[in-house]
């Protein structure tokens, strides 16, 4: 049995690797329960903190175990099993859904869904959940609040969590998820087909697109067609990650809304080897941000240093993410030369156009792309392998490579 000695707040004990919490019930039984975190200065310092809204809580009437120490063997021992927690007690808890290491935009999602579950659901017995409430909360989301599916399942989240954590406290007999399914409706089922079938711009296009900028805007638009990455790993993309002698780039992460992350999937995080139109942008850009400062920035809980190879050229700094590009210059091209408007995403889409075109396979598409697999270059590009060659073909951006010198001698 672990020893517990005294610290210097009160009513908190520690042994070598958890915190006990002691404290009276209103009816004066004394208890102690253990929190399992390391008996670090700040969890001693938050252990106390609880201490204190326990106490609060108890001397205004408001305490309710279960919320606190859910997991207790007391709780469980005396049959309260959480029978009388409500769901705006719980959904905000860690034991729900962890914070620790969770991107921000994820986070941000959380919230969302969180608040939405508190709103509809807070005053809810947990014991009492079922897929009835579940269905009521989709239908007050979808029809009262106008959310769409993609965004309601998002919500469902922190309630699935929430449900399957009673399971396991014994809270719940059944989770209710099981056998609940999220429908689409007509409009966006016909949407999603659409979507499927991803647009990008054609050979006259591109060279018209980069025919119409210079300087640095065009060496953006040049790497951004000819490499294949996402808007958030062009942005983020570090001259420390470029090796002009061996023509490679590593993309280890990607910027959003401002917020550093690493990539969500092994195959995101990758060592490409660039084509010579994507390494020219390189060449030509390394004049204007080569030298410049390292900027500190924030990946995860770490801070880093990095010199961005993209630079916003109206203020003088990196971008942040495809608004700034998209607002500041993305749209004038298109505006002033009157060619079809596509956002920025559609040059990666270009990217896989152009590969595909000119006989690449599917499998060095899909590695140049960081994808884990073929799947997703079939589900979103199959409309454009016409044949079984090119599906079987071998290569490795030397066809790619071969189709810009044709585009170029063209434009020439």
């Amino acid at each position: 049995m672990a020893h517990y000695g005294k610290t210097k707040f009160p009513g908190i004990l520690a042994s070598d690797t958890a915190i006990q919490i002691n404290f009276r019930l209103s009816n004066g039984v004394r208890r102690r329960e253990i929190v399992k975190l390391q008996p670090t200065k700040p969890n001693l310092k938050y252990a106390s903190q609880k201490l204190g809204t326990i106490q609060s809580e108890i001397t205004i009437g408001t305490f309710n175990y279960a919320v606190h120490f859910p997991d207790s063997k007391w709780l469980l021992k005396n049959g309260v099993k959480g029978a009388n927690v409500r769901v705006r007690d719980m959904i905000w808890s860690e034991l729900i859904i962890s914070e620790k290491d969770v991107r921000k935009n994820t986070l941000d999602g959380y919230k969302a869904g969180r608040r939405a579950v508190e709103t509809f659901l807070g005053d809810e017995l947990i014991s009492g959940l079922t897929i009835t409430d579940l269905i009521l909360f989709e239908a007050h989301l979808r029809d009262v609040r106008g959310v769409v599916t993609k965004t309601i399942a998002n919500h469902m989240i922190p309630l699935r969590h929430l449900c399957q954590w009673a399971v396991n406290q014994q809270i719940l007999s059944n989770n209710p998820f099981h056998n609940y399914k999220l429908k689409k409706t007509q409009d966006e089922q016909t949407d999603q087909v659409l979507n499927d079938r991803v647009e990008a711009f054609d050979v006259g296009e591109v060279n018209l697109i980069l025919g119409s900028v210079t300087g640095q805007i065009a060496n953006l638009i040049q790497f951004a067609i000819w490499s294949g990455l996402r808007p958030s790993e062009y942005f983020a993309l570090t001259w420390e990650n470029v090796d002009l002698v061996e023509q490679t780039i590593s993309v280890e992460f990607g910027i959003s809304r401002g917020n550093y992350s690493l990539p969500k999937n092994k195959g995101s995080r990758r060592t490409i080897k660039l084509s010579p139109q994507a390494y020219e942008a390189l060449a030509n850009q390394r004049q204007h941000t080569y030298m410049k400062p390292p900027t500190e920035f924030r990946l995860g809980s770490k801070e880093r240093k990095g010199r961005f190879v993209f630079y916003d050229p109206a203020f003088d700094r990196p971008f942040t993410d495809d608004q700034r590009f998209q607002k500041g210059f993305w749209r004038g091209i298109f505006k002033k030369h009157g060619i079809r408007y596509l956002p920025p995403y559609a040059m990666r889409h270009t990217f896989a156009s152009l590969s595909i075109n000119s006989g690449e396979p599917p499998r060095w598409i899909a590695r140049q792309m960081g994808h884990r697999s073929t799947e997703m270059v079939y589900r979103h590009y199959g409309h454009w392998l016409k044949d079984a060659e090119k599906l079987a073909g071998t290569g490795g951006g030397d066809k790619l490579a071969a189709l810009a010198d044709k585009m170029k001698e063209a434009k020439c």
